[in-house]
């Protein structure tokens, strides 16, 4: 849900780069820009890392994709949360209504 460092983002067309290094340079909390630009031809957007803070809103995508994975999940593993955040805390709840279990 919070993004990959090792994913960048086209802020024109979308296109996603998946690196095998960090991609995060950003000194700034809210700076997201990598230096880097699209390579899809006429577009030349500007790239930037995937992850997201504390004030920033989740893309819709990972919140509408954690919801139908966690739907449709049989088992549902939570590492690392206090479970207290919205949405993500209502995810695992969602597969146990669905018949799945828990390990928390």
């Amino acid at each position: 849900l919070h993004g990959n460092t090792n994913l960048e983002v086209c802020t024109i067309c979308g296109r996603e780069y998946l690196r095998d290094y960090g991609v995060r340079v950003a000194q700034g909390t809210f700076e997201h820009r990598t230096g880097r630009f699209c390579c899809v031809p006429g577009c030349h957007g500007a790239l930037k890392d995937s992850i997201v803070n504390f004030g920033e809103n989740l893309p819709e995508r990972s919140i509408n994709g954690g919801y139908t994975n966690s739907m449709r999940s049989d088992l549902h593993i939570v590492l690392g949360s206090s479970l207290t955040v919205s949405p993500a805390n209502d995810m695992p709840r969602s597969t146990a209504q669905n018949g799945g279990e828990l390990v928390i």
